[in-house]
């Protein structure tokens, strides 16, 4: 089982821990919100029964005023005075008389009406003070009984529809019919509303259909009682930066899950890598071994003619170098990687150290049939850099050079002069596609990708001397406008 990396475990611990902050907020958010939202509906229910109780009570003193407005007039001049009232009090909008011996009941459209009897014990003795005595005597001589009433009832059928108040002294007498504005009413209501209403509670009558009516509608049929209560502020606030904190956690949770499968997909990449570098590897060592092996069994037998001799120490020799250098980069690379490479800097004759360097690797590129020519500059140059450094690099370009480029059979090495020392090594090769051309600087990329198709090399070569030029303020890159084959391009500070 692969293990996890200690950034990768990171970035999991990270990502979990903002996700799991994400839901507990927004948990936290959800069950305050329910909690919130049921405390309002019940604060709204509180105040809906408190505000249609006011607005009921009200109504009982605005109809028990005009109740014992309606029966206080006296019989003589009854429908001037009724007209002068209407006229002076706004919430009036009709009051009249009805012809005598005029039946009361038909003018009751409402299902409930509230009928007064007078002389009734119960009757509010607001009302039966307001009954002049006089007209009892006038009902008295005309009808010889008294059956005084006061009734209110809602009249749907008015246009406006509106509260009516209704009273007779007697049988024969006129009836006094008074009407209140809704209009006005409703205005009433809603100034009285916008008094007792708590803070932040919008209080609105409107217009209901059957199915919107509610409480209101006894007080004030067809209409319906809206309450709404304004958000606190606080909560607000709170709210704002609750789902901020949200949407901060939740984008370092995808970050975090975009970055561990960024890493997870390298470290896989990775691990495949190197493990086609073991493979590789363990074939590159394979061969020189078995030719050292095979090799030397063969110069035991004492009968092998002496150039056969001398061809078979060299094949030797040359396979012990092939082998030095393939440990040179692995040590190399594994130095760099831990941060244990060192370099020694120093001023270089440049001339002297490449010849020198492919003096020791012409052997090998004569066995593959191949020539290297360094073509020198007119004057000598100095150049600051590792020497160890710069033979390990020259002699990788070289040998991918020899493995690519067999072919072209030609490996040219010139310099050109600027601020720095720009070496060019360049073959007639087949040269390297342009969507190769980056990757081919990376660890354990090779430019054949799997073993059934023997590539050779190990795939660190390229890596590991563009990495070294660089530790040693220099650079190695691959030159896009070389169309001949494959042409690098090694910058070296001058002395």
């Amino acid at each position: 089982m692969n293990r996890l990396s200690n950034p990768t475990l990171a970035w999991i611990l990270l990502g979990a821990s903002a996700l799991t902050l994400a839901a507990l907020t927004l948990f936290s958010i959800y069950r305050e919100e329910k909690g919130d939202a049921q405390r309002r509906a019940e604060l709204i229910e509180q105040q809906q029964t408190r505000l249609t109780e006011k607005l009921a009570s009200y109504l009982s003193e605005i109809q028990l005023q005009t109740g014992r407005s309606l029966v206080a007039f006296h019989q003589e001049g009854l429908p001037g005075k009724l007209r002068q009232w209407s006229q002076g009090d706004p919430l009036i909008s009709d009051a009249y008389p009805l012809p005598p011996h005029t039946d009361w009941q038909p003018l009751l459209h409402a299902e409930s009406p509230q009928i007064i009897h007078l002389e009734s014990p119960d009757a509010p003795s607001a009302l039966r003070s307001g009954y002049y005595q006089d007209n009892k005597e006038i009902a008295l001589r005309e009808e010889g009984a008294i059956e005084p009433i006061l009734f209110w009832y809602f009249d749907r059928q008015a246009e406006p529809p509106s509260w009516t108040a209704g009273h007779r002294i007697a049988k024969g007498q006129p009836m006094r019919i008074v009407k209140l504005d809704t209009a006005t009413l409703r205005t009433a209501f809603q100034t009285l509303l916008a008094e007792l209403a708590i803070p932040d509670l919008k209080t609105e009558i409107t217009p209901a259909t059957a199915d919107q009516e509610n409480s209101l509608s006894d007080i004030l049929p067809g209409y319906a009682l809206t309450l709404t209560l304004a958000p606190n502020p606080d909560r607000k606030l709170l709210n704002t930066l609750s789902y901020t904190v949200v949407g901060l956690t939740l984008a370092i949770g995808i970050l975090c899950g975009i970055l561990i499968a960024r890493r997870t997909a390298k470290e896989r990449h990775e691990a495949l890598r190197k493990t086609t570098f073991v493979s590789q590897i363990s074939h590159e060592f394979k061969t020189p071994l078995t030719n050292i092996s095979l090799y030397s069994d063969l110069l035991a037998n004492e009968g092998i003619p002496p150039e056969k001799r001398s061809k078979y120490l060299d094949t030797i020799s040359r396979e012990s170098l092939r082998l030095s250098e393939l440990v040179d980069n692995i040590l190399a690379l594994n130095a760099i990687e831990s941060g244990k490479k060192k370099y020694k800097i120093k001023e270089l004759p440049l001339h002297e150290t490449i010849e020198a360097i492919l003096a020791d690797y012409t052997p090998t590129l004569q066995a593959a049939d191949m020539q290297a020519t360094w073509i020198r500059l007119d004057s000598p140059l100095s150049v600051r850099f590792d020497p160890a450094a710069l033979r390990q690099i020259l002699l990788n370009l070289l040998d991918n050079a020899r493995k690519y480029a067999a072919a072209g059979k030609q490996i040219q090495i010139s310099c050109a002069q600027t601020d720095r020392c720009v070496l060019r090594i360049e073959d007639k090769g087949p040269g390297i596609p342009s969507h190769l051309r980056q990757k081919i600087f990376e660890a354990f990329y090779q430019k054949q990708s799997t073993l059934t198709e023997k590539s050779p090399g190990a795939g660190i070569g390229l890596s590991l001397s563009r990495r070294m030029a660089r530790d040693c303020q220099g650079e190695l890159s691959l030159d896009s406008n070389y169309s001949q084959g494959a042409r690098f391009l090694l910058e070296i500070p001058l002395a």
